[in-house]
């Protein structure tokens, strides 16, 4: 049974062919704040008698604590990745001479034994192809700056992993027992999970609640997916190490002609008024294109020049855009949600991720006031967007997709106004296995938010004593502080078990960006 707008979409394949990702489901393993998010690709057929299923791709997206391995005489090593070839997923090479990690922990996912284990690079294997070596990479993306040297010996062609020191710094697991952040895509071949490469998210895209609930507004986003997507296909060229200089999907904006979705500019912005629309869930979805090894670019250069699937080794397939490893996500309760001028007049909701999405992101509030407020969706673009946990390397910001949607509140009751002071900074944890992400904030005398790393609170014009209070992070058995440089603290209560910690701070009353709120077991 093909799934129900808005919330799934059917990507139009052509000849009759679909395809349409489930909805990620999360799964907080709260034991370790550490997250295991699973969802379906599903390809199916469709005529007037009904859809017929054609293929399933199961995903799990998961985030762990390992323990880093260099390769000895013994060679234990682990597995290359298990990519998709145009009609299966071919499964990964064990490699003996590798690195390769261990489950830090016994309470976190049972899939982190195989995502510590497989999710390295480096060794010689027999199927290893000089002239495709992204295939045996798990992020074939990544330039060469992320990948050890041959003077780092053992460690060789692998990519590399951190930790966080007690200040939450990324430090370098070097050394064999090095402990490191970790996070995997798995792919089911043949009834058993296997290490994916890392998901790629090529673009996100953010909407009002009214879009995509009609026929034409999903024929529209489907069309527009499938377009970019072949775009982005040929832009590849036929031959060579694309990943080395990988296109960019096209824009909406930049697609001939144009294309504008609902509230993308001040110009068709989402309106909001009391006693029309006072609430609305924003909806957000990012489309993933997987790396695509030359066994898979032969089949599809094949089917460009318009010969048979039988011709092209893809069976039952009529076009190229059956077999590119391509799929549209929903992403809204895994996206964090701000909004410009913090709060009003507008509010968009941005809570800790929670099991099967019980928790609320992209929900958009009407406050007190009249104006236009810029909301933005923001997704890491790897396995980070589907497991809602902290940064694992130095390249999160980076790797971060951000949208632009906007709306007008038109009712004209003024909100306080905002002296446009603003204090910003980061939010990190220095405690394995509790996630900075989760850290929630609220505020008096200010409008504050909470962003994928951190904070931004805008002071209020009138604000006699602005607050900020700190909460959501706690772990059994020890006691957590918030500590911050440059804030000043007021009050905190700690609970060793089930209780909800929380600090106090006083906002100082000039702009600032280098706040820095370290949740650590050392007191401040």
């Amino acid at each position: 049974n093909p799934g129900e707008n808005p919330d799934i979409i059917s990507i139009q394949l052509g000849h009759n062919k679909f395809k349409e990702s489930t909805t990620p489901l999360p799964d907080v393993i709260r034991a370790d704040e550490l997250v295991e998010t699973r969802f379906d690709v599903v390809t199916y057929s469709q005529n007037d008698l009904g859809a017929t299923f054609l293929r399933r791709e199961e995903f799990r997206a998961v985030s762990c604590q390992c323990t880093l391995r260099i390769p000895d005489a013994e060679g234990e090593g682990g597995r290359r990745p298990t990519v998709w070839d145009g009609g299966e997923y071919t499964e990964g090479e064990y490699i003996s001479n590798k690195p390769f990690g261990e489950s830090a922990s016994q309470i976190q996912s049972q899939f982190c034994d195989m995502c510590c284990r497989d999710h390295h690079d480096g060794g010689s294997g027999s199927n290893d192809d000089p002239y495709d070596p992204g295939r045996s990479l798990y992020r074939p993306f990544y330039g060469s700056a992320e990948y050890y040297g041959s003077e780092h010996g053992a460690l060789a062609g692998d990519h590399k992993h951190y930790s966080r020191d007690r200040l939450g710094n990324m430090v370098l697991a070097a050394a064999d027992g090095d402990l490191y952040l970790e996070a995997c895509r798995m792919v089911r071949k043949d009834g058993f999970w296997r290490m994916a490469q890392d998901l790629r998210q090529e673009g996100l895209n953010a909407f009002p609640a009214s879009y995509l609930d009609e026929e034409s507004e999903v024929d529209q986003y489907s069309h527009y997916v499938t377009d970019a997507v072949q775009a982005y296909e040929l832009a590849m060229g036929q031959f060579g190490q694309y990943e080395l200089d990988p296109p960019l999907l096209t824009l909406p904006g930049n697609m001939n002609p144009p294309l504008l979705f609902p509230a993308s500019s001040y110009d068709n912005a989402s309106e909001m008024a009391v006693g029309v629309l006072t609430e609305q869930q924003l909806r957000a979805r990012g489309i993933y294109i997987d790396y695509m090894s030359d066994v898979l670019r032969e089949k599809i250069n094949c089917l460009d020049v318009g010969l048979s699937g039988e011709s092209c080794e893809a069976p039952d397939v009529t076009t190229a855009l059956e077999i590119i490893p391509f799929y549209d996500v929903q992403v809204t309760w895994l996206a964090r949600w701000n909004e410009t001028p913090n709060n009003n007049p507008i509010d968009v909701t941005n809570q800790a991720v929670a099991d099967d999405n019980q928790h609320s992101r992209g929900r958009a509030l009407l406050q007190d006031g009249f104006g236009y407020s810029t909301i933005t969706s923001a997704v890491h673009t790897g396995n980070l967007g589907l497991t809602a946990t902290d940064p694992i390397d130095p390249n999160y910001q980076f790797d971060e997709e951000i949208y632009s949607l906007y709306a007008l509140a038109v009712d004209y009751d003024s909100p306080p106004p905002l002296s446009g002071v603003i204090v910003s900074g980061s939010i990190v944890s220095s405690v394995p296995g509790v996630k900075a992400a989760d850290v929630e904030i609220e505020a008096s005398d200010a409008a504050c938010d909470r962003t994928n790393t951190g904070f931004e609170c805008v002071l209020y014009a009138n604000a006699t004593r602005p607050l900020m209070d700190v909460s959501n992070y706690q772990k059994a058995g020890l006691d957590l502080y918030a500590c911050a440089s440059g804030l000043l603290k007021l009050g905190a209560e700690k609970v060793s078990e089930t209780g909800r910690n929380w600090t106090r701070f006083r906002l100082p009353s000039e702009s600032t960006s280098s706040v820095v709120i370290v949740i650590s077991v050392t007191p401040c």
